[in-house]
């Protein structure tokens, strides 16, 4: 992967998390952006909801980073979600808006216009609740900070289980998050 200080032997890991904190889908790439892996993301948990059988069960509002944005992730098909289109702080910056964007707006606009509203904005927010601490709990209170397995298929079956080893403490600890 190619990084700030130069091309390193590095992965780039990826989860979606429900709004227990528990890891719906864990994947690894070797891709050192994120907006290629929107669409693998959706269509991971809907596979892993499918294998366990929640085929009935819809994936509500998906939220990503600023780092997935792109006109494709923006109208892929799936489901409804938020895509951050600047940074947390300039988008809290900008004026609020109200209804829905103009007809001739662009996908990026009318993202832009969304997360702008009061409903955008407090939803957009959760993100940060939801995501960031299962990442900051693998770093900081787990210490798992570099994979210990090498290549693409090893690191990413060790992704898997330390996301299954995250449930498992996540339904031990709080065993509403079940339901």
């Amino acid at each position: 992967m190619k990084t700030q200080q130069g091309w390193v032997q590095g992965y780039n890991s990826q989860a979606a998390v429900n709004e227990h904190g528990v890891v719906l889908a864990a994947e690894v790439t070797q891709e050192h952006t994120d907006f290629g892996q929107c669409v693998p993301m959706m269509n991971a948990v809907r596979k892993n909801l499918d294998a366990i059988g929640c085929q009935n069960q819809e994936i509500g509002l998906v939220l990503f980073d600023a780092g997935y944005i792109s006109n494709d992730n923006l109208t892929a098909p799936g489901p409804d979600r938020l895509i951050a289109t600047g940074k947390a702080r300039k988008l809290n910056q900008q004026l609020s808006t109200r209804g829905a964007p103009p007809p001739d707006a662009t996908a990026l606009e009318a993202m832009g216009h969304r997360l702008r509203t009061p409903a955008g904005r407090s939803t957009y927010k959760l993100r940060g609740q939801l995501v960031e601490p299962y990442f900051g709990n693998i770093k900081e209170v787990r210490g798992i900070r570099r994979f210990i397995g090498r290549g693409l298929a090893t690191v990413n079956a060790e992704w898997k289980l330390i996301a299954t080893t995250n449930n498992i403490l996540k339904l031990f600890t709080n065993p509403q998050t079940s339901t």
